[in-house]
């Protein structure tokens, strides 16, 4: 934000620290691994391709929509299973996962 600090957001973030620092960094960098995977094992089927594991990040995930139309066939495949993509500004994505 380009004004003076928002009190409760330092809040979120000290909490949100003390936890990445209680899990460690190896446990969450092996459950963002976990859910890229599933998500590039889940789209394989809805004509999207991902790149090799050995060329991946376990936190970032890029999918090939093979210059489908951005509303449909496989963003909406994956709207819903809970993936949200935004094509027109890049590369991202919200995941909320089904636990």
């Amino acid at each position: 934000m380009g004004e003076r600090d928002y009190f409760i957001s330092m809040e979120m973030a000290r909490s949100a620290w003390e936890m990445l620092a209680e899990w460690g960094a190896p446990a969450v960098a092996q459950r963002l691994l976990m859910l890229t995977e599933r998500i590039s094992e889940g789209v394989r089927g809805i004509g999207v391709s991902v790149p090799e594991p050995h060329l991946r990040a376990p936190h970032i995930l890029s999918l090939n929509l093979q210059g489908r139309d951005a509303g449909g066939g496989p963003i909406k495949g994956l709207a819903s299973e809970g993936v949200y993509v935004a094509p027109p500004f890049g590369p991202h994505a919200y995941l909320t996962p089904r636990l």
